[in-house]
């Protein structure tokens, strides 16, 4: 009985261990996000604006006149684009949420922490950059054909930043993880030896 006990270890790199790690983060993310983040407003605010006023950039180079005005008791930025209500820019279009479980996806997969991070937040600007031409595309896509705005809001632009998200993931699993994995394993026959 005793040796079965001494051969139940706490060891972090079993994958049930991190795999329930990163289930009680996204949990406290969650908790976190809904209780704190959202109410607190002001970054998930100012957060809008920093996208908004980057899609207004862009959607001024199609020729449009833009206008942002932010709605002090939310955190939702409006976009009039040729004098015409257009988008509303709220906290979910923001991708705060996505990036974050984005990143404690990364930091669940074994590899070298300092190379997490930087793959982390590589991965979070190239988020936020799918999340600045979502919004401008959806404000010139509802002035071109307003008809396809609701299927491209819900499915395109989903399809599209989520499919970056599982590259990302993808290729941290079988291209960076692996040289991680087999470093750790020379590493290993260098001691053993």
């Amino acid at each position: 009985m005793s040796s079965q006990i001494n051969k139940i270890q706490f060891d972090i790199k079993h994958p049930l261990i991190r795999t329930a790690i990163a289930g009680f983060a996204i949990i406290v993310f969650y908790i976190f996000y809904t209780n704190w983040l959202i109410p607190q407003k002001t970054f998930l605010r100012d957060y809008s604006l920093f996208l908004s006023i980057i899609a207004k950039k862009i959607i001024e180079l199609f020729g449009y006149k833009v206008l942002i005005f932010q709605n002090p008791a939310t955190t939702s930025t409006y976009f009039f684009v040729d004098k015409n209500i257009n988008v509303e820019v709220s906290y979910p279009c923001s991708g705060v949420n996505v990036s974050i479980l984005y990143g404690i996806i990364i930091f669940m997969f074994r590899g070298d922490f300092l190379k997490k991070v930087l793959y982390t937040l590589f991965g979070y600007f190239l988020i936020t950059i799918a999340n600045i031409f979502r919004i401008a595309t959806l404000s010139i896509n509802l002035i071109i054909n307003p008809q396809t705005l609701d299927f491209n809001h819900k499915y395109t632009f989903n399809i599209i930043v989520y499919s970056i998200i599982f590259g990302l993931w993808w290729y941290w699993l079988y291209k960076i993880q692996p040289k991680y994995l087999d470093n750790q394993i020379s590493k290993k026959s260098e001691l053993a030896s």
